[in-house]
This record gives C-alpha cells, structure tokens and sequence, in this order.
C-alpha cells in the first residue's frame, strides 16, 4: 500500500510555469471561494428545501455533481444526467443546470425540456447562453469566474450547492466538516503535491484502471478523468463493488497485463467496502497484475474526497510532464465541436 507521508514538495514538481500548474495550485484558494459563493449568495426567490436534486452537465461542468451525490449520500438523492433529456420532475425538485461556458449543447437541452418545467431551477455558470435564457426559464444564476478551462473550475459544480443546501436546513451537518476539510486542503496541498511523484512511474508504461468504493468513486472518476485531458491518456475509472460483479472475471484474459489497477483507500471506508478492496488486492496480486494501492488521508468523507481530487491533478498534471505534452491542450475537442456544429440538432 502506497500511504501519504508529510514532506516537502519539490519546486519543480509538474513545472510551475505551466498554465495548467498554476491552475491545480489556486485549487484550494478557489474551493473555498466557491463554498462561499453558496453561503452568501442573495437568491431573488425564497428556496425551499428540496427533496431530490438533478444536475445536468457534461465533462468537468459535471463531476462536481457527482461529489455532491456523494457527500449528500445519506441526506436526499442527487442525480447526475449527462444527456440531453431529464427525467421526470416535480416542484420538489431541483434541477441544477451546470455549465462553464454557459452554452453546453446538452445542459441547454436538458433544462429546456417540459420535464423541467415544475422544478426548481438553478444555474452554475461563467455566463453564456445559459444564463440569457434564465429569467425566461424561471431559474436562478449563481454566475462565477474562472480563468482556466472547464476542468479547472469543478469545485463550482459542486461547493457553491453545498453551501447553498446548508442554508435552507438540507446539510447543516456538513458545514464544519466543509469548513474543516477545507482547512486541511490548504495546509496539505504541498504534500499532496509532492505525493503525486511518487505515484507517477508505475504509470508510465501500463493504461491506469483507477477504481474507488463509496465517497472515492467520484475520485476514481476524476483521477481517469484528468488523465485523459491533462495527461492525453487512455485511462478508465470502477466502481466497488460493482466491478466486483464483472472486471475480475477478465483477470485471465493476458491483455491485462496493460493495466495497472489504482485501487484508492480510506480509512473512513465502511468494513465490507474495504474488504472487498483488500479481495480485489489479494485477486490482482495472485493473477500477477500490477497496481497499487492508495490510501487516501482525511478525518471526514468530505476531506478524503478534497484531498483525492486535488492529488489526482497533481499526479495527472506529472504525467503529462513526463510524457511531453501540453495539459491544457483541446485541439482535438474543439475540432469535434465543431464537426458536430454540422450535424443537425435533435428536435
């Protein structure tokens, strides 16, 4: 097991003169930002607590709702939708609409169909067509601003909720432990950063499997996530238990051997979900595949989940280094949105 231990980061980790660098630095700084944007934030419409809560979006204008979920887990559901239709909802709903640039073509269509229409309405943007059409949509903006790309603001997706929730009696619960984490972000940001060399070279040559249980499946996520935007490479995220029902059944196939399993841990795990990380361990070990396992600090869910994010973009923010590359490069999503520009619109 690959455990963090305090120690200095060196000045060189990731080159700070990278754009991308200095935006995975601002993190912590802008993750409270973003929680006190909720907190203050003077709605024109009394908000009732809500009783389920949809978001729709794409890329990293939605990963923050997948925290959400996970720190609201035991408080009400929270679905994720990254298409362009909702499901049905009601006027105990609130569909949050998040989107960076504000023109996201599948949040536009989400929160413009009739299943829309009785809820409650929130925006999470910089602006754009999204934030035009709010008045006549009935929603509330909560507008932000963010220098770098969509992926360097999801903490915006997500806190700016949170911090709202707790003023209409939803998470109270969580508002010293948001406090707390977000303490420990800062004061453990140059370690995390530091930690990321370390987990880079078993990565160099196998395609990263990045797997978490409870509140580190959305970590998993993001980790698979950064890689693929910041690191340009292939890489993919599980869920435990779910790939106990499947992934192991492939340990035998001598393709494996590509991968190499990110089995993230914490302590704060409950007792079967570690279990079943320490059988997925003992099954990945016997079959002879690489991985390791991370044990991800923290004294709260909410911690673990802050600190994760943060050493995922570190250590994909490494591997881009190593590998040459340019993190903040989209050459090849702008050329498809605009492929797609050519294509003609669902109606």
């Amino acid at each position: 097991m690959v455990i963090m231990e305090p120690r200095p980061a060196p000045g060189s980790v990731g080159g700070l003169a990278d754009p991308m660098a200095r935006r995975i630095q601002l993190f912590p700084t802008e993750a409270r930002q973003a929680w006190t944007l909720g907190r203050d934030w003077a709605y024109a419409t009394p908000l009732a607590a809500p009783r389920r809560i949809v978001v729709c979006g794409m890329g990293g204008s939605a990963i923050g709702a997948d925290f959400l979920r996970a720190a609201l887990r035991d408080v009400l559901p929270v679905e994720v939708v990254r298409d362009y239709m909702l499901p049905p909802c009601d006027p105990d709903t609130l569909v949050i609409a998040s989107s960076f640039s504000g023109n996201t073509e599948e949040t536009l269509a989400a929160m413009q169909s009739p299943e829309a229409r009785d809820a409650h309405k929130l925006i999470l943007s910089t602006g754009g067509h999204l934030t035009s059409l709010a008045a006549g949509l009935g929603a509330e903006v909560i507008e932000y601003e963010c220098e770098g790309p969509p992926r360097t603001a999801w903490e915006f997706g997500f806190l700016p909720v949170l911090g709202l929730l707790t003023r209409v009696g939803v998470a109270q619960h969580l508002e010293t432990e948001v406090e707390r984490a977000l303490d420990a972000l800062e004061s453990q940001a140059p370690v995390l950063q530091a930690f990321a060399t370390v987990l880079a070279p078993p990565l160099a040559e196998r395609l990263p499997f990045i797997i978490g249980a409870g509140h580190l499946a959305p970590v998993a996520r993001r980790w698979a996530n950064q890689m693929n935007e910041n690191s340009k490479r292939v890489a993919f995220f599980g869920e435990i238990p779910e790939i106990n029902h499947n992934f192991l059944l492939a340990l035998t196939d001598h393709r494996a051997g590509a991968i190499v399993a990110m089995l993230l841990d914490s302590e704060l795990s409950n007792e079967r979900s570690r279990r079943r990380v320490d059988l997925t361990e003992q099954l990945l070990r016997e079959h002879g595949l690489a991985y390791e396992r991370v044990l991800v600090p923290g004294v709260s869910p909410l911690d673990v989940m802050l600190r994760g994010a943060l050493l995922g973009d570190w250590l994909s923010l490494e591997l881009a280094m190593t590998e040459g590359v340019d993190p903040s490069d989209t050459a090849v999503l702008e050329r498809f949105k605009r492929d797609l520009v050519r294509v003609p619109a669902l109606h």
